[in-house]
């Protein structure tokens, strides 16, 4: 569960850096995103532990009841179908531009999402077996390019710091945060399979710490190498930094394992958000089987993520309005939700009171 948790984060590391106006404080801004996300990882952890081995959409259905349950549901389903539909984009943009532009992104679209198919009809475990593979990828990859990459850093890319109005570092932190730490609300629908006796609090942390770690290394390493201007000039930064790097005078093209290490984390995000929709979709149809699902959610998120945009510029100037728009699903909801729950279940520990004496 930990590794879901920091492999569906890493999802959206393809994002980091790519903040502007931040110049060489965009490393603190990420720091800021990890306090912004303290109290929605309470709400998390305090809903998980409310109600044990459940999923989000039995607690969303145990606190609100059939009616309202449902329509929540149909938010949280929306949202994880639109979330996926938005980073299967990204990365068939970061695919046509960067390795094979002549390819048809549909073509490409539709290959990421047949491997989330695969993943998810063998069930959550798959998804928690792979997450658990491929972080010991991710990190190490970020972790190597760092240090080969250290005799081709300045670090007086890093000064001045703290140049950046408090405004603008704020916002970023926010950003970053809804961009990323705020969509975990969706992880939820895993922890029906983690036992009671395991702390949820803990397994949040771990897993933040662990993110926390890979995602500021390759912050640091993008504004080291490439200077806080130019890395605010691409819109994949981590590529772009890790490209001129060499090991000698035989070894070269590093960045097609940050390439590799991008989309194997943007497929298990794609994944647990393909998981989370066809898991809502079964209990809202009462269907019998969740994987019966995953096919239509995969159709739907084809039939959005095409024609949503047109280029790589038009997704990345939705970001600002998503940062907003996703605050219903990560922050309003949630804190909804957590009220309600916590509010039924002092309602059911409370003591009864005891009937008065017959005269």
């Amino acid at each position: 569960m930990r590794c879901i948790l920091a492999m569906f984060w890493s999802g959206s590391l393809v994002l980091l850096g790519n903040y502007r106006n931040m110049g060489p404080d965009s490393w603190i801004a990420f720091l800021l995103a990890a306090v912004f996300f303290l109290p929605l990882l309470w709400i998390h952890t305090r809903l998980i532990q409310i109600y044990p081995e459940k999923n989000l959409f039995e607690m969303i259905y145990e606190t609100f009841g059939k009616i309202l349950g449902a329509v929540c549901s149909l938010f949280f389903i929306f949202f994880a179908i639109h979330l996926s539909s938005l980073v299967t984009r990204v990365f068939g943009e970061f695919i046509q531009a960067l390795s094979m532009p002549e390819t048809p992104q549909t073509l490409t679209i539709a290959l990421i999402l047949l491997i989330a198919y695969w993943s998810v009809t063998n069930g959550p475990e798959n998804v928690g077996r792979t997450s658990k593979f491929l972080w010991n990828i991710i990190w190490l990859s970020v972790a190597a390019t760092f240090f080969i990459g250290i005799k081709d850093m300045n670090f007086e890319n890093l000064k001045p710091v703290m140049e950046t109005d408090l405004t603008t570092l704020v916002g970023g932190g926010f950003s970053i945060c809804m961009l990323s730490l705020g969509e975990s609300i969706l992880c939820l629908s895993f922890f029906s399979a983690v036992p009671k006796k395991e702390s949820p609090k803990k397994i949040y942390l771990i897993a933040l710490i662990g993110f926390l770690i890979v995602g500021l290394i390759a912050i640091l390493r993008n504004v080291l190498i490439l200077g806080p201007t130019v890395t605010s000039l691409y819109y994949f930064p981590s590529y772009a930094a890790v490209s001129v790097l060499t090991v000698g005078d035989f070894f070269s093209r590093i960045e097609v394992l940050i390439g590799i290490d991008l989309m194997i984390a943007g497929l298990v995000k794609i994944s647990v958000c393909v998981y989370t929709a066809s898991l809502g979709l079964t209990k809202v149809l009462h269907a019998p089987n969740q994987k019966t699902m995953v096919a239509p959610c995969i159709m739907l998120i084809i039939a959005l993520a095409i024609p949503a945009f047109k280029n790589t510029i038009d997704i990345f100037d939705f970001f600002p309005y998503f940062t907003v728009y996703s605050t219903v699903f990560e922050v309003f909801l949630p804190f909804v939700l957590w009220i309600t729950a916590e509010i039924k279940s002092r309602l059911k520990s409370a003591p009864a009171r005891p009937e008065p004496a017959e005269s």
